[in-house]
């Protein structure tokens, strides 16, 4: 039986660093005090005395760096292994050294690095479009076989196992942790969302990246990066590792679907192959929501499983760029096996999607589709997040009353906001009165679809996708907006079907 993946969490006052086969301390002699050759290498920060001995077997052959930690626990390392570099002038044994946090934050790095050139690994980065692209390539080199594996939103997925991870873009020391246990069940490849903040904070850093798509910049997330610049900064972080990578026929492609598309390309390092797909050259020939879709770019016709152009046009990189990195030989008829991941313009039934757009340029992207391959009246119910960039609240309530039928305001995950103060926000940017407000997420989700039903149209649940929570200031609940749409239209007896969580 395979071990699922556990989250590495911050535990009191100790960090893990997972354990190495590195043949890299040629680079590290510079930083401790003795020769120590190719060894397994384990960095173990003020950790605990029965941390280091659940992990004896490795210990025995490793290096273990402590700083800062207790007599005791140096102690219980060292009846390991003499290798153990310390900060502690007091203890004789081991290896004193002024070592700091940088230092072992150097290290591994050089860990990452070492473990990742075991795969093919391809980063994803955008305002929009990441977890989908990504969930393309995880696709299509499984088809191709190389055994990948998923790191994203939607957690960690390899060969049938699903684990659910706290960020986008996990911790560094997780992702660490997370390739040796892939490597160890033979997974070859790795498809991995690269967020803008996990870029900004290092937790992409040292991984030797084979190539990267970029899908594009939009507003979001100026809570964090302040600026639009600073924003756009962070993502080109991904190409700078890229270029670092001592892997060859390095490849980035960008959806040029807007100035940022253009300026990441002018601004991308030089030694890297550089691709392009233009959504303008992509033709939808037959289109009907119910069956496959016929579509063509540049004259070579294919079929799809989606009608959203902007998940055909990140296909389409998925595939240049996977043609260029392992000179694999697909074409676009390839496409019609990819299916979409959870929560992402998800069709529930007939009459309702559920979709994770959470920006103004994603609901009015998703409300322009529907309306013009559905044509019939469309309701959406959304919100915002707390706690998360407040300026593009009135925009997404403008885009949203203007294009949208009707309009139910709810919550998101309001976090440690007042959701009213939060619907307040996104009603200061509307000028038309088709809306109503609903606070209670359950309550506006069924209204909404309700009013669908009324109007013979179409109802569109959106903001959250895929998740299985909301968080509120003080807890966090068990809601999917997909199990609330399926329990209401079960009731109306509008659907009938197996409940598919």
């Amino acid at each position: 039986m395979k071990t699922p993946l556990k989250t590495l969490e911050k535990e009191q006052n100790y960090y893990r660093v997972p354990i190495i086969n590195s043949n890299f301390f040629d680079e590290a002699e510079k930083l401790l005090i003795t020769k120590i050759g190719s060894l397994f290498f384990d960095t173990i920060i003020s950790c605990k005395p029965e941390f280091v001995s659940s992990h004896s077997r490795f210990a025995k052959k490793s290096l273990v760096i402590l700083l800062g930690a207790q007599e005791q626990h140096i102690q219980s390392a060292l009846r390991l292994t003499p290798l153990v570099v310390h900060d502690n002038p007091n203890l004789k044994k081991g290896f004193f050294s002024k070592l700091t946090k940088n230092d072992c934050s150097y290290l591994k790095h050089l860990a990452v690095g070492n473990v990742s050139k075991h795969f093919h690994i391809f980063g994803v980065t955008g305002t929009k479009g990441k977890t989908t692209t990504a969930f393309f390539l995880y696709q299509i080199l499984e088809s191709l076989g190389f055994r990948p594996a998923y790191v994203g939103t939607l957690g960690v997925l390899f060969d049938g196992m699903h684990v659910r991870t706290l960020n986008t873009t996990p911790s560094l020391e997780y992702i660490l942790n997370a390739l040796l246990k892939l490597r160890d069940w033979g997974c070859k490849s790795i498809a991995l969302e690269c967020s803008s903040i996990g870029l900004d904070q290092g937790r992409c850093d040292g991984l030797f990246f084979d190539g990267a798509i970029f899908t594009g910049l939009g507003h979001d997330h100026l809570d964090y990066h302040r600026t639009m610049r600073s924003y756009f900064t962070a993502k080109l972080r991904l190409f700078k590792l890229c270029a670092k990578s001592p892997k060859r026929r390095k490849t980035v492609v960008f959806i040029m679907n807007s100035k940022w598309s253009r300026m990441a390309y002018l601004n991308c390092p030089k030694g890297l192959k550089k691709l392009c797909v233009y959504p303008e050259k992509l033709r939808i020939i037959e289109s009907d929501p119910d069956q496959q879709i016929t579509a063509s770019y540049e004259k070579k016709v294919f079929k799809t499983n989606f009608f959203f152009e902007p998940f055909i046009i990140s296909a389409i990189a998925c595939v240049k760029l996977l043609n260029s990195v392992l000179n694999s030989k697909l074409d676009l008829g390839s496409l019609s096996s990819l299916i979409l991941p959870p929560g992402r313009l998800e069709k529930i039934a007939p009459l309702c999607f559920i979709d994770y757009a959470h920006t103004e340029e994603s609901i009015r992207e998703v409300l322009v589709a529907l309306k013009k391959v559905i044509n019939k009246p469309v309701v959406v119910v959304f919100g915002c997040g707390g706690d998360r960039d407040k300026s593009k609240r009135p925009k997404m309530g403008k885009v949203a009353t203007t294009l949208a039928d009707y309009v139910i305001l709810t919550s998101d995950n309001p976090r440690s906001e007042d959701p009213a103060a939060i619907i307040h926000d996104i009603v200061s940017g509307i000028k038309k009165n088709n809306y109503q407000i609903e606070i209670d997420r359950k309550r506006a989700i069924q209204k909404g679809l309700k009013k669908a039903l009324e109007l013979n149209g179409i109802a569109l649940i959106a903001g959250k996708g895929h998740e299985t929570v909301q968080i509120l200031r003080n807890k966090t609940i068990p809601f999917s907006d997909k199990k609330v749409c399926l329990d209401f239209l079960r009731q109306q007896k509008c659907y009938c079907g197996s409940l598919d969580l």
